[in-house]
């Protein structure tokens, strides 16, 4: 029989009776409540607009609009991505940020 277990840092698969276990992800609630009806911050949302208003805003210029370092926009824009909310068209230098506009999940997050 399998059995799972699961904490804010770890998902464990138990198998059979003598169980045998296996690490099956890590920071599991973190990345749970990344995917799953985790609102938008401020800075996300700051962003998807500066964004959407002039796609071809590099992340720099993005930095000196909000106000946060360029690692938070990097771990911003990462989220926006992962959430399938934001996507890069093109290479770094000549493309562009394209913003996926979903009616539903926008009006939910306080976006449309």
């Amino acid at each position: 029989m399998l059995t799972f277990r699961a904490n804010t840092q770890h998902l464990l698969a138990i198998w059979g009776e003598r169980g045998v276990k296996r690490l099956l992800g890590e920071k599991v609630g973190e990345e749970v409540g990344e995917k799953v009806g985790e609102a938008l911050t401020s800075n996300q949302r700051q962003i998807l607009t500066l964004l959407r208003e002039n796609p071809r805003m590099a992340a720099r210029e993005v930095v000196q609009h909000i106000g946060i370092s360029s690692r938070k926009v990097e771990q911003n824009i990462a989220k926006l991505k992962a959430l399938t909310l934001l996507k890069r068209i093109g290479p770094a230098k000549g493309g562009y940020w394209q913003v996926i506009e979903n009616g539903e999940w926008r009006m939910e997050n306080g976006l449309g």
